[in-house]
């Protein structure tokens, strides 16, 4: 599938306490009585609700999936709904500015869907100058990450299953990359930053192909069985939230890049790990690898018939096997 948000998966996301007190804290630092405000990507429309309810003089809240029409009920008796307007169709119909846009277009990682592509034709055309784009910045952090509940449930079933080798499958099962939860006490290596993204850079980071990092780390003994992936954000300057492993079960999940083989990682061992992200029509194709001292692992997710050439969404597509926003 293309990765399409339903009501439940919006739900899951307003009822993200980190994420939803962020959000909340840096709208209430920019909306004023005179703020004009942009829901990009609005989903039932919460950041809309939010900044009428903070004053706001007018918001907009655009989506194109029908969980926008849910938004009508809910603003249904507000004391400001004069000011709200809902659009259920691209951002890209629209054409005034707005002294703030905020948006959550992202996945298990940024690189989800035309994220980038929306989120640019947006701050173009519709950002006032001097105006505010929410988030600024994301970062890719990445870890060695041992996990055995999903080896076990994934590989091992097509290691020993007699008459024949199952070996095409289980390079099948370790290209594509999956959501996972991971605690800190899973990772078998130091935490490191591999992909910076500035928003203020938008037009370049949607008309880049390919989006490529590395990070240094040190082992910690145990043993791996792929990359894990997660984010960091900045909304504002002083606000910002992730959902790496400290975090319990955050609504976006993490993301696995899996090893065919695990590989044992010895203490204090330095890793290189590398990652290059790449668009492939409505969803994005990831290759990575993994370089230790007592051993080389790497991997890269394969096109998904199901999504190759598909047509463009307000950034709802996902990369294959990954889901969560």
């Amino acid at each position: 599938m293309s990765g399409s948000y339903n009501i439940h998966n919006f739900g899951a996301m307003i009822g993200d306490r980190v994420r939803r007190v962020a959000f909340e804290r840096a709208m209430s630092e920019v909306i004023t009585e005179r703020t004009t405000v942009l829901d990009l990507g609005a989903g039932t429309g919460w950041f809309a609700l939010h900044a009428l309810a903070l004053g706001a003089k007018r918001v907009v809240a655009v989506e194109r999936l029908p969980a926008i029409r849910h938004l009508h009920a809910l603003a249904e008796g507000h004391p400001r709904r004069d000011r709200l307007q809902i659009v259920e169709g691209d951002s890209s119909e629209l054409d005034e500015e707005f002294d703030l846009i905020v948006s959550d277009l992202r996945g298990s990682t940024p690189f989800f869907g035309d994220h980038f592509t929306v989120a640019a034709d947006a701050r173009r055309r519709l950002l006032a100058t001097d105006g505010v784009m929410m988030p600024q910045h994301d970062k890719v952090h990445v870890a060695l990450v041992e996990n055995q509940g999903w080896w076990r449930r994934q590989v091992e079933p097509w290691l020993d299953a007699p008459p024949v080798d199952h070996r095409v499958l289980i390079e099948q099962i370790t290209s594509t990359p999956a959501r996972i939860s991971v605690s800190t006490a899973q990772l078998r290596s130091t935490v490191g930053s591999a992909i910076a993204l500035d928003y203020a850079e938008l037009d370049e980071l949607a008309e880049r192909r390919t989006h490529s990092g590395h990070a240094e780390l040190r082992g910690r003994s145990g043993t791996a069985h792929g990359v894990a992936v997660w984010f960091s954000t900045v909304l504002i300057n002083g606000v910002g939230f992730d959902n790496g492993p400290a975090r319990t079960d955050p609504t976006y999940g993490r993301t696995l890049l899996p090893f065919t083989t695990p590989l044992e990682v010895a203490e204090g061992e330095t890793i290189d790990v590398r990652i290059d992200v790449r668009r492939h029509g409505g969803s994005w194709l990831w290759q990575w690898s993994a370089t230790a001292e007592h051993g080389n692992r790497q991997g890269a997710s394969l096109p998904d018939p199901s999504t190759s050439g598909s047509g463009s969404s307000p950034a709802r597509a996902a990369a294959p096997g990954i889901m969560g926003r």
